[in-house]
């Protein structure tokens, strides 16, 4: 597993686990996280965001103010779940657990509140939101995703 520091232009930060394995990204698209579906969730207008593919995991970061990014990884395991939660806390970021969201969720808020993650495990899928918007705003917007995984 390898770790990426990731910092949004918010200031937000978040750490994202990825698997080295090669594996296709198949039907996972930044399309699962609409514009229709921010507005409805956040709020907030976003236009198409910028795409980045790697292997198993999509990254859809929109520039927006505030800004928005949403991850979507595969051929997750629960153990690998795991261990990008405890990633987490080893980077000073720490977490809670959110029930009633995939088969596992947790949270992470930094800045006095301001900078929120969210992460979701459904099925062998990893969704991850980060943005300067309330948890459960996040929450909100992984309720309209998830079915689609």
């Amino acid at each position: 597993m390898k770790l990426v520091p990731l910092v949004l232009a918010t200031g937000a930060a978040a750490v994202l686990a990825s698997t080295a394995t090669a594996a296709a990204v198949s039907g996972l698209s930044c399309n699962l996280a609409s514009a229709k579906s921010v507005k409805s969730a956040l709020g907030i207008t976003v236009g198409s965001p910028s795409v980045t593919k790697n292997a198993t995991v999509t990254v859809c970061l929109f520039a927006t103010m505030p800004g928005l990014l949403v991850r979507f990884e595969t051929n997750e395991t629960a153990s690998l779940f795991a261990l990008g939660r405890k990633s987490f806390g080893q980077h000073g970021e720490p977490t809670k657990t959110v029930n009633g969201l995939g088969t596992k969720a947790y949270s992470s808020t930094l800045a006095g509140g301001k900078s929120n993650t969210i992460v979701v495990l459904k099925n062998k899928t990893e969704l991850l939101i980060t943005a300067n918007e309330p948890l459960a705003k996040l929450e909100a917007l992984a309720k309209l995703i998830l079915p689609s995984l």
